[in-house]
């Protein structure tokens, strides 16, 4: 039924734009000075799904999309029903936007846009006030579609030079010891599992721990609030922590289970469970951050549950100081207000000076999907400190990028530790 609904509206937009688009190219006051055409679409919701093509849609929105406080009644797309929104942003996500000009003939921008930036766009042209969060600062206007020009892009993937600062240089506060494996449990209720097995180090500013993935054995396996509770003494979510519960399933008009913004207490992650899933769905979880007031060396666990079900434990991460092997290998970056400091440690032998490739990107590159963002840079350091605007990261919750590092002139990577941003 959802993709004749699909298909219906798919086909009604269609007619929509093949009736007007030609009608106003072809009206006189296309041709009297400078005019656009605004295609967009608007069909993401809070639920924070469908990742499709490695986009994750965030919880997280962008400047100007509309916030509510904990406890606001909203309802489930289509379902009749309403929950207690668990407060936060409404809104987010990765759609096409066209915008057809008469003055420029071909301009990508790679900078994030909303609703907002259309209407910042028209009152700057027509010289009127901002309407409601039009103005606010993190809203971007569209005027370079109209001045020929292109905008600002993401830096491309070019060697840079990296600072220092900000990170300890030592790990004399951290015990030596191995990571713990990846750990994943199987039950009735479905596949519990972690994708890495970060090194973290005895500070407390926010370390990047690793994703928590969970996919349903059958449909409505996630009920109520999936929780996320840490077992391990020393060890807190970051004040700062905001993860983001993103869903993947096989196709877009299949019912996943839609998850709505998270609450966050020392020892607890919360996501409320907006809309039961209609097909098995896979839910991800990322943004989750720590802090580790310990130095005792060991596993960082927590157990996951949902609707009163025991899903299973997890390993986020191992606190321990890395031994040296081989290769580099490297440690849960650390994420701070616009950087994030990827630090490692040195292959045993290496040399004083020795320069260092850092590489972050977005897919996991052991695997053979291509990456859909790609940062590269050389160093002398192995806590170098990298502007996320360098990098060119998008704070899109659920989305997961993996760093590793390598000494120039070999071709031996480090394994690849996760973080999102």
């Amino acid at each position: 039924m959802a993709g004749a609904q699909d298909a219906y509206l798919e086909t009604r937009g269609n007619n929509f734009l093949a009736t007007w688009i030609p009608r106003i190219l072809h009206s006189p006051a296309w041709h009297q000075g400078p005019a656009g055409i605004f295609v967009f679409f608007d069909e993401n919701n809070y639920d924070a799904s469908m990742p499709q093509n490695y986009y994750y849609v965030s919880n997280t929105g962008v400047a100007g999309a509309p916030v509510y406080p904990a406890g606001t009644p909203l309802s489930g797309p289509g379902s009749g029903k309403t929950f207690p929104f668990g407060g936060g942003v409404l809104g987010g996500g990765h759609t096409l936007a066209l915008v057809v000009s008469n003055t420029a003939r071909h301009v990508v921008s790679h900078v994030p846009y909303n609703e907002y930036s259309v209407l910042r766009t028209l009152e700057q042209s027509w010289h009127l006030p901002y309407l409601g969060a039009a103005g606010a600062a993190g809203v971007a206007s569209m005027s370079a579609f109209f001045r020929g020009g292109t905008p600002p892009a993401p830096p491309p993937p070019t060697v840079a030079k990296l600072a220092t600062g900000g990170y300890p240089k030592t790990l004399a506060g951290t015990g030596a010891g191995r990571a713990a494996p990846p750990s994943s449990s199987r039950s009735a209720y479905g596949t519990l599992a972690a994708t890495t097995d970060p090194y973290l180090r005895a500070v407390t500013y926010q370390q990047a721990a690793a994703t928590v993935v969970f996919t349903e054995a059958s449909k409505g396996v996630l009920t109520g609030s999936v929780t996320i509770a840490l077992t391990t003494g020393g060890v807190t979510f970051s004040r700062s922590c905001r993860p983001v519960g993103s869903t993947f399933v096989p196709s877009p008009d299949d019912a996943g289970v839609e998850l709505a913004p998270s609450t966050v207490t020392p020892l607890r992650v919360t996501v409320p469970v907006a809309t039961v899933s209609g097909y098995p769905s896979e839910a991800i979880f990322t943004g989750l951050r720590l802090d580790v007031a310990t130095s005792s060396v060991g596993a960082v666990r927590a157990t996951v549950s949902s609707g009163g079900k025991a899903l299973g434990t997890v390993t986020l991460g191992t606190v321990a100081r890395p031994p040296q092997g081989s290769v580099p290998v490297m440690l849960a970056p650390v994420v701070g207000s616009g950087s994030i400091v990827p630090a490692f440690v040195p292959a045993a032998g290496a040399r004083r000076h020795q320069r260092y490739e850092i590489q972050i990107s977005g897919t996991n590159p052991t695997l053979a999907a291509p990456p859909n963002q790609w940062f590269y840079a050389t160093t002398s350091f192995t806590a170098p400190v990298v502007p996320t605007r360098l990098a060119g990261l998008t704070a899109l919750g659920g989305k997961q990028y993996w760093v590793r590092a390598r000494a120039l002139g070999t071709y031996s990577w480090s394994r690849p530790a996760t973080f999102s941003y």
